[in-house]
């Protein structure tokens, strides 16, 4: 019984510290890694922090272990190794518990109780909204080979306890990435009116890259609500506040924002000024840029270049974009261009991605679901916070 009782920490840290390793591999930070945490009964024995992430270890070891992760710049390609990373690191913990089970009895116990952990995870399950690592892969390379991943449908709906979860130990990264989810959604269904505070507040977020984020959302939901002198504002002040202290990912996300704010203002040569800032950027600023430049040379009226650019964002529909309402209105727009230019083929093309591409995931449906609203608007898909139970 004694070591079992040893088992279920070591293991449950171990599985938790391969999640965190192949976090940066699939574009995620580690927010929070710890164990020994039972919801709603958080009893800390030691909590400390190392950059943005919160390590923590609690009474409760039987509770397992847990690793929040946000995303920066979503690799979909590579979530599969993500979700596995709990169950890569038991393999490489099974080589000295089998050498050691020759000898030791309670190498013996610890090595049991780790293969049947590995199977647990491995075995693809989903039941009353919890799901297995293996699932969560299989899901991953399913829809990505079908063109994109959306962690929508599983996250949103434990949103509140990973926010519960996060404040308690103290993990302000995936606080305040929270709190910007919730304000993403509002904007894409249209009531970024209710988030008007949060995103038009002088304070700064506590993670730099947080707050560009943040204020990329507020100048993009300016520019909704016909105001793209107040997002050239909001983008400015940022720039000056916190210039030299953004990070490359931060900058660019300004950049972009205010080319949509001058697409806004049919100035097309300052918006295509601000696209050039951000050349050579790779992951989720790449997929941004390309649509916004579809978008500039969709206000040129450049049939060509219009055709040429959406094929291109097609073939970039299996990763992740920040906005991807906007790849859906883009790609209509486009379609929109070329019928009126006579390539009816390519339109009728264009409208049926865009369709498949609005329909995945409603991000309007699932605002309007959690506040009691009937559902109207646009759709999209936005990935959340990833919580890893062990």
């Amino acid at each position: 019984m004694f070591w079992l009782l040893l088992a279920l920490p070591v293991v449950g840290l171990v599985h938790e510290l391969g999640h965190a390793a192949t976090a940066r591999i699939a574009g995620y930070r580690v927010s929070s890694l710890g164990f020994g945490h039972a919801y709603k009964i958080w009893s800390p024995l030691f909590r400390t922090q190392l950059k943005h992430c919160r390590f923590y270890v609690g009474l409760h070891f039987w509770a397992g272990g847990r690793c929040v992760t946000v995303p920066k710049a979503p690799r979909l390609g590579w979530l599969w190794a993500h979700f596995l990373g709990g169950v890569f690191a038991q393999a490489l913990l099974a080589i000295p518990l089998m050498w050691l089970s020759a000898d030791h009895e309670g190498a013996y116990v610890v090595a049991q109780f780790n293969f049947l952990v590995m199977g647990f995870n491995l075995l693809p399950w989903k039941f009353r909204g919890g799901h297995s690592d293996g699932w969560n892969a299989v899901a991953s390379l399913v829809s990505n080979s079908k063109g994109g991943f959306s962690l929508v449908s599983s996250n949103l709906l434990q949103q509140q306890q990973v926010w519960d979860h996060e404040v308690s130990v103290g993990a302000h990264l995936g606080e305040e990435w929270c709190r910007i989810t919730w304000a993403r959604l509002a904007v894409a269904a249209g009531e970024g009116h209710g988030e008007a505070d949060f995103l038009t507040s002088k304070e700064a977020m506590k993670d730099l890259e947080m707050e560009g984020l943040r204020i990329c959302i507020a100048a993009n939901w300016h520019c909704m609500e016909g105001r793209p002198l107040a997002a050239l504002a909001a983008c400015q002040s940022a720039r000056t506040l916190w210039g030299p202290e953004f990070s490359d990912f931060s900058s660019d996300l300004i950049y972009l924002a205010e080319a949509r704010a001058f697409l806004s203002m049919n100035e097309a040569g300052r918006a295509r000024t601000c696209l050039s800032m951000v050349a050579g950027s790779a992951d989720v600023v790449a997929q941004e840029a390309v649509v916004v430049g579809l978008q500039i040379a969709i206000s040129e009226g450049q049939p060509d270049r219009v055709e040429r650019m959406a094929r291109r964002l097609i073939s970039r529909l299996n990763r992740s974009f920040l906005d991807p309402e906007h790849v859906s209105m883009t790609l209509v727009l486009s379609a929109e261009l070329l019928r009126s230019d006579g390539r009816t083929q390519s339109a009728m093309a264009l409208e049926r991605v865009a369709w498949a591409q609005a329909e995945r995931q409603s991000m309007a449906q699932v605002y309007r679901e959690l506040v009691g609203a009937p559902v109207t608007g646009s759709s999209a898909t936005l990935n959340t916070a990833n919580q890893q139970d062990g």
